[in-house]
């Protein structure tokens, strides 16, 4: 059985090929579509390392994004770090984690995005602080 996709607006899916709990990152292997059609895959090997997107189109939409919540919750969209892994971690939660999410996010994709986005933004602020 094929997994599914999970549709993360924009006439784009994301379906998760392969998903686990990696040593310190999660495990992911996947697709992503747009209107059907497959326009790049994305994968992390679970180590701690970085989420690749081979298709640097597919990746500036993903961040794009990101950039876009940040901007409508007045955040610095630089401060982001790998911006594309949090609409990957976004649709995990949407697609397979959302029985324990609040209603409004298991409904709205978006309102999911920017509710991650803001609290990475919390997270970075308060790392920062305990820099200083």
């Amino acid at each position: 059985m094929a997994a599914k996709k999970i549709n993360i607006g924009n006439d784009h899916e994301i379906q998760f090929n392969q998903r686990a709990r990696g040593e310190e990152t999660p495990y992911w292997q996947g697709t992503i579509y747009r209107n059907g059609a497959e326009i790049g895959n994305f994968s992390n090997s679970g180590r701690g390392g970085s989420t690749f997107v081979r298709n640097n189109e597919v990746e500036t939409m993903l961040s794009q994004m990101v950039k876009e919540s940040a901007e409508r919750q007045d955040f610095d969209f630089d401060s982001f770090f790998e911006p594309w892994d949090l609409v990957l971690e976004s649709a995990e939660l949407f697609g397979y984690k959302n029985r324990s999410l609040p209603q409004q996010f298991k409904e709205n994709f978006q309102l999911l995005l920017d509710q991650i986005v803001l609290e990475t933004h919390q997270a970075n602020l308060k790392f920062r602080q305990s820099q200083v």
